[in-house]
């Protein structure tokens, strides 16, 4: 499953901004800051579209790209859904500045997580014909797993 956020921007005029904070440090990643968005930017294609200048952020583009699509709500309201790729797991929300939003004090940017990226846990089992090793935790060392293997029965 892929995270997935939602950038929901309401009252803003053209020719405003807001950019975005992705602080993926509790996963070893970085903190970084998108370009400037502009209000009504595509979601996709060449340029200044949200999948770009998101897709840029290097704490992203070590694992790919995101995918964007945008939503019309009314002439008011509108939101980009971001789907961040796989490989990023369950996504810290990103956060949005929106001090260079027109008009100040009423127009907003919020984000929301839409679905959370896998968590991976649990155990697993390796098998082989008739015999499998003990139950290994998600993220066996490689020690675990060579003695859970060394453990098995001759055959």
């Amino acid at each position: 499953m892929q995270e997935k956020q939602k950038i929901a921007i309401k009252h803003a005029t053209s020719g405003s901004f807001f950019f975005l904070k992705l602080d993926t440090t509790s996963t070893g990643g970085s903190i970084q800051f998108s370009g400037d968005i502009p209000v009504h930017a595509d979601a996709t294609g060449a340029g200044y579209s949200v999948a770009n200048i998101i897709s840029g952020m290097s704490n992203v583009k070590a694992h790919g790209s995101v995918t964007v699509t945008k939503t019309i709500v009314s002439d008011v309201e509108f939101y980009y859904e971001v789907e961040f790729p796989a490989s990023m797991g369950n996504v810290p929300t990103m956060e949005a500045f929106t001090d260079k939003l027109l008009p100040q004090g009423e127009a907003t940017a919020t984000i929301s997580t839409v679905e959370d990226g896998n968590i991976i846990g649990g155990t697993f089992r390796l098998s082989f014909e008739d015999v499998s090793t003990v139950d290994l935790p998600f993220d066996a060392s490689p020690t675990e797993m060579r003695e859970a293997l060394e453990d098995l029965p001759d055959r």
